[in-house]
């Protein structure tokens, strides 16, 4: 039920350059894939859209990135629904990696701030948090909130 496409799959900070133009690069498409589409926008609101200090901005990022994709490819509500499940297994795909990696003592400094990322992530996924950014309106339409 969920529309395809061809993915990034890991859209995180260090994955986008910038030259000096201030033109914009997506580089390492080591797990690109034909996936469901809101995988990237999954993974870019796990990385690119968390505050670990401030939840509300989180929220107001996650909405932005939602509501700029819509206007060039429209989400249907069946992906709107299942973007807070998709969030949350790319927030638990980083955990479990960095721990596995910790379980043969190979995790460093970068390693501890994705796990610290996704913790918080996965901390942030509640029914309030995604109750301010998805909203069923009566006839029973998902849609991204609007305050």
């Amino acid at each position: 039920k969920l529309p395809t496409s061809f993915v990034h799959g890991d859209i995180i900070s260090s994955n986008v350059m910038k030259d000096n133009n201030d033109k914009l690069w997506i580089i390492d498409f080591a797990v690109s894939n034909y996936l469901p589409r809101i995988v990237d926008l999954a993974v870019t609101s796990c990385n690119l859209c968390l505050n670990q200090n401030d939840k509300g901005k989180t929220i107001q990022s996650i909405k932005m990135i939602l509501e700029e994709y819509q206007k060039y490819n429209k989400l249907t509500d069946y992906e709107l629904e299942c973007f807070p499940l998709f969030y949350d297994l790319a927030n638990a795909m980083g955990i479990l990696q960095i721990s596995y990696l910790h379980s043969f003592g190979e995790i460093s400094k970068e390693d501890k701030f994705w796990l610290s990322e996704s913790e918080k992530g996965l901390n942030f996924s509640t029914t309030d948090f995604w109750g301010s950014i998805i909203q069923k309106n009566n006839n029973g339409y998902v849609r991204i909130w609007n305050n």
